[in-house]
Protein backbone atom coordinates (compact mmCIF):
# COMPACT_ATOMS: atom_id res chain seq x y z
CA UNK A 1 0.00 0.00 0.00
CA UNK A 2 3.01 2.13 0.67
CA UNK A 3 4.29 2.02 -2.58
CA UNK A 4 0.52 2.41 -3.99
CA UNK A 5 0.08 6.09 -1.77
CA UNK A 6 3.69 7.75 -2.77
CA UNK A 7 3.30 7.85 -6.23
CA UNK A 8 0.09 8.92 -6.04
CA UNK A 9 1.00 11.56 -3.11
CA UNK A 10 4.07 12.91 -5.50
CA UNK A 11 1.39 12.57 -8.17
CA UNK A 12 -1.54 15.43 -6.72
CA UNK A 13 1.25 17.58 -5.13
CA UNK A 14 3.21 17.49 -8.65
CA UNK A 15 0.05 18.53 -10.44
CA UNK A 16 -0.69 21.41 -7.74
CA UNK A 17 2.28 22.99 -8.01
CA UNK A 18 2.42 23.02 -11.86
CA UNK A 19 0.24 25.78 -11.96
CA UNK A 20 1.66 29.04 -11.90
CA UNK A 21 -0.41 31.55 -9.47
CA UNK A 22 -0.69 35.55 -9.32
CA UNK A 23 0.78 35.55 -6.56
CA UNK A 24 3.47 38.14 -5.76
CA UNK A 25 6.09 38.85 -3.23
CA UNK A 26 8.58 41.99 -3.36
CA UNK A 27 11.23 42.49 -0.56
CA UNK A 28 11.77 46.03 -0.53
CA UNK A 29 15.37 47.21 0.16
CA UNK A 30 15.18 51.46 1.75
CA UNK A 31 17.04 53.49 3.85
CA UNK A 32 18.72 51.48 6.66
CA UNK A 33 18.05 53.77 8.97
CA UNK A 34 14.32 54.00 8.41
CA UNK A 35 12.18 51.94 11.64
CA UNK A 36 9.99 49.59 10.93
CA UNK A 37 7.21 51.23 12.74
CA UNK A 38 7.55 54.17 10.32
CA UNK A 39 7.27 51.76 7.10
CA UNK A 40 4.08 50.12 8.86
CA UNK A 41 2.49 53.64 8.94
CA UNK A 42 3.60 54.07 5.26
CA UNK A 43 1.34 50.96 4.37
CA UNK A 44 -1.45 51.77 6.40
CA UNK A 45 -1.63 55.17 4.70
CA UNK A 46 -1.68 53.38 1.54
CA UNK A 47 -4.44 51.11 2.57
CA UNK A 48 -6.31 54.41 3.54
CA UNK A 49 -5.36 56.21 0.07
CA UNK A 50 -5.96 52.96 -1.85
CA UNK A 51 -9.26 51.90 -0.80
CA UNK A 52 -12.53 53.30 -0.10
CA UNK A 53 -12.27 51.76 3.29
CA UNK A 54 -9.08 50.84 4.98
CA UNK A 55 -11.00 49.57 7.90
CA UNK A 56 -12.96 47.36 6.33
CA UNK A 57 -9.70 45.82 3.91
CA UNK A 58 -7.75 45.61 7.03
CA UNK A 59 -7.64 42.55 8.99
CA UNK A 60 -4.66 42.56 11.12
CA UNK A 61 -2.46 45.12 12.17
CA UNK A 62 0.16 44.42 14.32
CA UNK A 63 2.63 46.89 15.91
CA UNK A 64 4.34 43.79 17.59
CA UNK A 65 5.45 42.61 14.17
CA UNK A 66 5.16 45.55 12.07
CA UNK A 67 2.79 43.77 9.65
CA UNK A 68 -0.50 44.47 8.43
CA UNK A 69 -2.59 42.16 6.78
CA UNK A 70 -6.24 43.40 4.16
CA UNK A 71 -8.29 41.61 1.93
CA UNK A 72 -8.76 43.45 -0.93
CA UNK A 73 -11.53 44.21 -3.95
CA UNK A 74 -10.59 45.96 -7.34
CA UNK A 75 -12.99 46.11 -10.07
CA UNK A 76 -10.65 46.23 -12.79
CA UNK A 77 -14.13 45.73 -15.67
CA UNK A 78 -17.94 46.35 -14.13
CA UNK A 79 -18.59 42.67 -14.12
CA UNK A 80 -15.30 41.66 -12.49
CA UNK A 81 -14.11 41.86 -8.77
CA UNK A 82 -10.62 40.69 -8.12
CA UNK A 83 -10.10 40.02 -4.51
CA UNK A 84 -6.91 39.21 -3.20
CA UNK A 85 -4.35 39.21 0.23
CA UNK A 86 -1.98 41.97 0.88
CA UNK A 87 0.28 41.23 3.42
CA UNK A 88 2.84 44.19 4.44
CA UNK A 89 5.82 43.18 6.95
CA UNK A 90 8.20 45.57 7.93
CA UNK A 91 11.58 45.46 9.31
CA UNK A 92 14.47 48.03 9.82
CA UNK A 93 15.37 49.70 6.25
CA UNK A 94 13.25 46.82 4.73
CA UNK A 95 9.93 45.63 3.84
CA UNK A 96 8.34 42.86 2.39
CA UNK A 97 5.26 42.75 0.37
CA UNK A 98 2.80 39.68 -0.15
CA UNK A 99 0.18 39.50 -2.55
CA UNK A 100 -1.83 36.34 -2.95
CA UNK A 101 -4.96 34.09 -2.91
CA UNK A 102 -6.23 35.64 -5.84
CA UNK A 103 -9.59 35.00 -6.75
CA UNK A 104 -12.61 36.39 -9.18
CA UNK A 105 -16.32 36.75 -8.52
CA UNK A 106 -18.80 38.20 -11.00
CA UNK A 107 -20.67 41.16 -10.50
CA UNK A 108 -24.29 41.67 -11.31
CA UNK A 109 -25.66 39.70 -14.07
CA UNK A 110 -28.28 39.95 -16.93
CA UNK A 111 -31.51 39.73 -17.36
CA UNK A 112 -32.92 37.66 -20.57
CA UNK A 113 -36.88 37.95 -21.02
CA UNK A 114 -37.66 37.58 -17.45
CA UNK A 115 -35.25 35.45 -16.11
CA UNK A 116 -31.94 36.89 -14.35
CA UNK A 117 -28.66 35.34 -14.88
CA UNK A 118 -26.08 36.58 -12.28
CA UNK A 119 -22.58 36.50 -13.72
CA UNK A 120 -20.43 33.51 -13.49
CA UNK A 121 -17.63 33.83 -10.69
CA UNK A 122 -14.91 31.99 -11.39
CA UNK A 123 -12.98 31.50 -7.89
CA UNK A 124 -9.56 31.03 -7.58
CA UNK A 125 -7.16 32.20 -10.80
CA UNK A 126 -3.70 31.13 -11.72
CA UNK A 127 -1.56 32.31 -14.58
CA UNK A 128 -2.02 29.53 -17.52
CA UNK A 129 -4.35 29.60 -20.18
CA UNK A 130 -6.89 28.16 -18.29
CA UNK A 131 -6.82 30.62 -15.35
CA UNK A 132 -9.56 28.66 -13.97
CA UNK A 133 -11.72 25.56 -13.14
CA UNK A 134 -14.95 24.32 -14.95
CA UNK A 135 -17.59 22.59 -12.59
CA UNK A 136 -17.20 19.22 -13.88
CA UNK A 137 -21.31 19.32 -15.42
CA UNK A 138 -20.08 22.10 -17.41
CA UNK A 139 -17.22 20.60 -19.48
CA UNK A 140 -18.81 22.54 -22.96
CA UNK A 141 -17.25 25.39 -21.50
CA UNK A 142 -13.30 24.33 -22.42
CA UNK A 143 -13.76 27.01 -25.00
CA UNK A 144 -15.08 29.79 -23.62
CA UNK A 145 -12.70 29.87 -20.37
CA UNK A 146 -9.20 29.98 -22.90
CA UNK A 147 -11.39 32.63 -24.31
CA UNK A 148 -12.55 34.18 -21.17
CA UNK A 149 -8.81 33.58 -19.78
CA UNK A 150 -7.13 35.55 -22.54
CA UNK A 151 -9.39 38.23 -21.32
CA UNK A 152 -9.05 37.99 -17.87
CA UNK A 153 -4.73 37.46 -17.06
CA UNK A 154 -3.37 40.62 -18.39
CA UNK A 155 -6.06 42.31 -16.71
CA UNK A 156 -5.47 40.63 -13.65
CA UNK A 157 -1.87 40.50 -14.04
CA UNK A 158 -1.87 44.29 -14.76
CA UNK A 159 -3.78 45.02 -11.65
CA UNK A 160 -2.13 43.25 -9.46
CA UNK A 161 1.52 44.70 -10.64
CA UNK A 162 -0.09 47.81 -10.29
CA UNK A 163 -0.98 47.62 -6.41
CA UNK A 164 2.08 46.54 -5.58
CA UNK A 165 4.25 49.09 -7.41
CA UNK A 166 2.06 51.41 -5.97
CA UNK A 167 2.64 50.06 -2.32
CA UNK A 168 6.58 50.14 -3.27
CA UNK A 169 6.30 53.50 -3.84
CA UNK A 170 4.72 54.40 -0.64
CA UNK A 171 7.18 52.43 1.02
CA UNK A 172 9.96 54.29 -0.72
CA UNK A 173 8.36 57.53 0.27
CA UNK A 174 8.63 56.95 4.40
CA UNK A 175 10.77 59.22 5.56
CA UNK A 176 13.71 57.74 7.58
CA UNK A 177 13.34 59.93 10.09
CA UNK A 178 10.02 61.59 11.44
CA UNK A 179 9.42 64.96 11.28
CA UNK A 180 7.79 67.36 13.83
CA UNK A 181 8.72 69.79 11.71
CA UNK A 182 5.47 70.53 9.35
Amino acid sequence: MRFVFTPLATLLFLGTMAQTSFDREVILEVDSTTRASTLQAAARKWFVDTFKDANEVIQMDDEATNTIVGKGLSKPDTNFGLHYTIEVAAKKGRARIRLYNVHHEGIGGTTVGTTYQPYLSYGPLVDEPECYQIPKEKPSFINHRLKRCGFIRPMVSGKIDELVLSLEAALRSAPSQPSDDW
